[in-house]
């Protein structure tokens, strides 16, 4: 859903960029010590709609998390410069890890002091290290599944680094999730037993060009 045609020339670029971990690498490089001014001046609204969608997952069988509990480990995948962090933090919670692919990122989200452990130059198209698998209680991914980032299946890195019975709250480009099979490629993870989706905002807001799909997922399987 496009909520406006003007696209700032930056994001224009993001949003057309290969997917190439160079390519990724040297344009982050490039906006990190802007990334927060544009991206606030656009209207981003990931972190509080990722933080009101984990908020509000309910009483469930499969559900081993208090997804209130500000002890609560949370992997900020794909954290930038710590927006979501920031957000968090603000909520309460204070056992947050993060990596990106971005060091420059990593290095201002380190300023902010509010992530335990961080890690720059991770791939989230690459295995998840074995440290980290089934580790956290919440695993959490904005701004990560848009057009020349990802691929859909790096969802299946978010359920590696989640224990069961926790929680993944994802959000992905409304364009993304179209041109990319997204929902396709997580309701294959649903019918192998890996997740269930518990909840989902969709057409919710974004930043002030698109709309996103929000969506909180439990992992059903064995870490």
């Amino acid at each position: 859903m496009t909520r406006n045609k003007t696209v700032h020339p930056t994001l224009h670029t993001a949003l057309h960029l290969d997917g190439s971990v160079d390519a990724l690498k040297t344009f982050y490089a490039g906006w990190s010590d802007h990334y927060e001014e544009d991206t606030l001046s656009w209207g981003y609204a990931a972190p509080d709609h990722a933080l009101v969608l984990l908020q509000s997952s309910g009483p469930d069988p499969a559900l081993r998390v208090d997804p209130r509990n500000p002890d609560l480990r949370i992997m900020d995948a794909g954290c930038g410069t710590g927006l979501m962090a920031k957000r968090l933090h603000a909520a309460g919670y204070r056992n947050i890890d993060g990596f990106d692919l971005s060091p420059e990122m990593v290095e201002i989200a380190r300023q902010s002091g509010l992530y335990r452990v961080l890690e720059g130059s991770v791939d989230i198209n690459a295995p998840v290290r074995s440290a980290w698998r089934g580790r956290y209680d919440c695993t959490i991914s904005i701004g990560v599944f848009t057009p020349g980032h990802v691929s859909p299946e790096s969802l299946s890195r978010l359920v590696d680094l989640t224990r069961a019975g926790g929680i993944i709250v994802v959000s992905t480009r409304v364009a993304y999730c179209t041109s990319e099979n997204y929902q396709d490629f997580s309701q294959e993870l649903e019918e192998r037993g890996e997740i269930r989706l518990l909840a989902s905002h969709r057409d919710a807001p974004y930043t002030t060009d698109e709309a996103a799909h929000y969506w909180l997922y439990v992992r059903t399987a064995p870490a």
